[in-house]
């Protein structure tokens, strides 16, 4: 059983590459986030909320950066849907992009979003120009979660045009020089990793649901948290992993042995 312990805490820790910007960190797409467990970023949800629905009538880029793991695209999926979002807003629409992408076929998911279609499209289809003709006047809010380069800013927001409605772009990155090199009037945010209380309350959150943990296990689960070093998605793949054990100090502290040698 200590052997199993051990290897699932090495394969989730395995996942989240924090100083490797060259190599991709496990993918959340919008639809993963439904029903995830959110803790904290508030004061930072409030702020986005402000400033996707402020009077400013020109194109505002909104950018959350910071590194792999710290919780971007979930807070930026709790902003998408906010219910003072989804009135404010004619058309939203959310898409993912992968470190290698094809820029006409993230611009297509784009344009079945905002069409509510779910349609193939021919060679000689001009996404560029269409998608700007559908959002021609219209408040729109579109999320690009995870853009690796500049390059990739560029061609993707062609269409997004500025038409003096109070539209919106949520960019997601870990790299600084993308959220400035698309910077309209909005600073980028740079996303704080949790306080040791907010960990542990997702930590927790995450084990026992709405149950509070026993007393008997409440100190090596600080302890646990406070080793995922303040990463929502190093909480997250850990609290999966002992929320299937039996709730046993010894094997509690088998898994903070673990994460130690992280």
């Amino acid at each position: 059983k200590i052997k199993l312990i051990k290897k699932e805490v090495q394969e989730n820790m395995s996942l989240i590459v924090v100083n490797s910007p060259n190599k991709p960190v496990e993918r959340k797409s919008s639809k993963k986030q439904v029903g995830q467990i959110i803790v904290g970023f508030e004061e930072e949800k409030n702020l986005i909320i402000s400033q996707l629905t402020n009077r400013l009538p020109e194109l505002d880029v909104i950018s959350i950066i910071g590194m792999p793991g710290a919780g971007k695209t979930t807070l930026a999926y709790k902003v998408f849907n906010d219910k003072s979002v989804t009135s404010h807003f004619d058309i939203r629409a959310w898409c993912t992009v992968d470190q290698e992408y094809d820029s006409k076929k993230v611009l297509h998911k784009i344009f079945n979003q905002v069409t509510g279609l779910d349609a193939e499209f021919t060679e000689d289809f001009d996404v560029y120009d269409e998608l700007r003709k559908k959002l021609h006047s219209r408040r729109y809010l579109i999320v690009l979660d995870d853009l690796w380069d500049t390059k990739a800013w560029d061609e993707l927001t062609m269409p997004f045009q500025d038409f003096q409605k109070g539209s919106r772009i949520i960019l997601t990155s870990r790299e600084k020089k993308v959220a400035l090199h698309g910077k309209r009037h909005s600073d980028p945010l740079n996303l704080r990793l949790l306080r040791q209380e907010e960990s542990w309350e997702l930590l927790e959150k995450k084990v026992f649901g709405e149950e509070s943990c026993p007393d008997e296990l409440k100190d090596v689960g600080e302890e646990i948290a406070l080793k995922c070093e303040g990463l929502p998605l190093a909480l997250d793949l850990i609290g999966g992993v002992i929320a299937k054990m039996e709730k046993k100090e010894d094997l509690w502290l088998e898994v903070l042995n673990n994460l130690k040698s992280f």
